[in-house]
């Protein structure tokens, strides 16, 4: 009875053919795994251009990368946050609750800055937030105003700013935070 052995042979090289498999031969197929499902690319909203925002000259070493600053404040209390030349008043009930303020500027040699408040559900103030940049070493200080970027616009729009000689700022009441500069405006035009 030889068959039982040549049989059991075949059986050994068929499980021991499946167990490794072809995949190595040349002739195997080429198997491409299925792609992974990727997340949406995020909608990325329009940066600020920068043309137009005024440019100082360093009166210390700047930093590589943005500076920042934030602060916790009680919304009932109110407080102040300051980085660099950049100075948010926050008074007595401008919000409901405690939020962190913060600034950011991403080039300390221009007068441009991110401004920022969580939660977010506060950005929109009960009483006007005060922003106010220092102006020193601006030529033409009393021509300059404050501007707010509008992203669906994808422009600076100018607000209702007021500059103080003696003390060399301009200063401005804010209704919401977003990214604001200092800009050469023309206050013959209904400037304020």
């Amino acid at each position: 009875m030889r068959p039982k052995p040549l049989r059991s042979l075949a059986v050994a090289l068929a499980v021991a053919a499946a167990a490794l498999g072809c995949g190595r031969l040349p002739t195997a197929p080429d198997v491409v795994p299925p792609a992974a499902p990727q997340a949406a690319a995020p909608v990325a909203e329009p940066a600020p251009t920068l043309a137009g925002v005024v440019t100082v000259a360093p009166s210390g070493p700047i930093a590589p990368d943005t500076l920042e600053a934030a602060a916790p404040l009680d919304g009932a209390l109110g407080g102040e946050v300051k980085l660099g030349r950049f100075t948010v008043a926050v008074p007595a009930g401008a919000f409901d609750g405690l939020g962190v303020v913060s600034i950011a500027v991403p080039d300390p040699a221009r007068l441009h800055c991110r401004l920022e408040i969580t939660p977010e559900s506060s950005n929109a103030f009960i009483v006007p937030v005060r922003l106010r940049i220092r102006l020193d070493g601006v030529a033409h200080p009393e021509r300059m105003g404050i501007l707010w970027w509008n992203p669906t616009m994808r422009e600076w729009e100018r607000i209702e700013s007021r500059v103080d000689r003696e003390t060399l700022t301009v200063e401005a009441e804010l209704e919401h935070f977003s990214e604001y500069s200092v800009q050469e405006v023309d206050r013959a035009k209904g400037g304020w």
